[in-house]
């Protein structure tokens, strides 16, 4: 991938922002979701990445990126990582497809149709989201 010298890392469990000339990426997203929130008039944006929506408030981060950037038909998102398990022999899988579905709902009722891309992780596969500044897009790089 490029140099992450001028990118922001947001963690496991992290919702964050950053300012106009801060990139944002979150790796390991296996089962956990990553979403990346770019308001294209600022420059600014969002990144989180949840491991289980259980203990997130989705709706709580959304507003807050709403009420923040004054334009929500210039907010490009895109929604990755979530893979199921082949095995499932943890059971982990209803409840990723549940948070998929969650996701989906949220951004689909608070944002333009086309501003949202989802692309849901590989099989048993591992993403990373990046979110290029200078480049104004999105990447998900799926490792497996």
């Amino acid at each position: 991938m490029k140099d992450l010298t001028d990118f922001m890392e947001v963690g496991m469990g992290q919702f964050r922002k950053a300012d106009s000339n801060t990139s944002q990426y979150t790796t390991y997203l296996k089962p956990c979701i990553g979403v990346g929130f770019f308001d294209t008039l600022s420059k600014e944006s969002y990144m989180l990445h949840y491991p289980d929506l259980m203990f997130y408030d989705i709706d709580k981060d959304v507003k807050t990126i709403t009420d923040d950037f004054s334009d929500k038909s210039k907010i490009e998102v895109y929604a990755t990582g979530g893979s199921i398990n082949f095995k499932d022999d943890k059971g982990y899988n209803g409840s990723v497809l549940k948070d998929r579905a969650d996701i989906e709902k949220v951004l689909k009722d608070n944002f333009p149709e086309g501003n949202v891309q989802i692309d849901w992780g590989n099989l048993n596969g591992e993403t990373e989201l990046y979110l290029n500044k200078p480049e104004g897009k999105f990447e998900a790089k799926k490792i497996v």
